[in-house]
């Protein structure tokens, strides 16, 4: 497992200095697959992506049922209750399955682990500013707030395709490497922010205990 350096601190302090909140007054864009994905220009994002392996098929689809139910229950904008609400159902839930433990655990490898730091080092400060990060076993977790109008899901989509393909030679392996789809969620406030902050920078000592 492995996180921010010191020398990465400068890094972090940048995007929390600048951190703009999530607001229902400013354009927002969002795009449904197996979850809604909200946009929203200025803002930071709290990013989960995982292994394919690292939840089994059946929980998912079952979370997945669950959200969609919820969805159609619920109309935007959304109040504070029912995003608590809806966390706890749903992202709670999922962090909690990765946290617990399942799959394969390829991350654990250093040169594996080495391939997915440098993908997120690599743009920083170009097309996006990382705050607090951490690798684990099975699933990575990111704060970003992306630059210079880059969307959110490209900035995923080349963490994960090109670090899929390096993983697979290093592994000597075929085949998806990452869950399709990424866990995304548009920070709302400094409090949310910290809260945030404060899981991933502990989230090896919750997964060791």
């Amino acid at each position: 497992m492995t996180s921010q350096t010191d020398s990465d601190n400068k890094n972090k302090q940048d995007a929390c200095s600048t951190f703009v909140p999530f607001s229902y007054s400013h354009p927002l864009h969002i795009t449904e697959r197996s979850l809604p994905h909200w946009q929203q220009k200025g803002t930071t994002y709290f990013i989960t992506f995982r292994l394919a392996d690292s939840i089994p098929i059946d929980v998912i689809k079952k979370i997945k049922a669950e959200c969609e139910l919820w969805l159609k229950q619920h109309s935007e904008p959304y109040f504070d209750d029912e995003w608590c609400q809806y966390n706890k159902l749903f992202s709670e839930r999922i962090q909690n399955l990765l946290d617990a433990g399942s799959g394969s655990f390829i991350l654990k490898n250093k040169a594996v682990l080495d391939i997915v730091k440098n993908a997120l080092l690599h743009f920083e400060g170009k097309r996006y500013k990382l705050g607090e990060w951490v690798i684990m076993p099975n699933h990575v977790h990111v704060l970003v707030k992306p630059l210079n109008s880059w969307p959110i899901e490209k900035i995923t989509h080349s963490w994960k395709s090109f670090t899929a393909n390096e993983i697979n030679i290093k592994i000597g392996k075929t085949g998806i490497v990452w869950q399709h789809e990424s866990y995304d969620h548009i920070v709302r406030s400094e409090k949310q922010l910290s809260l945030i902050e404060l899981y991933i920078i502990n989230n090896p000592k919750e997964c060791s205990s």
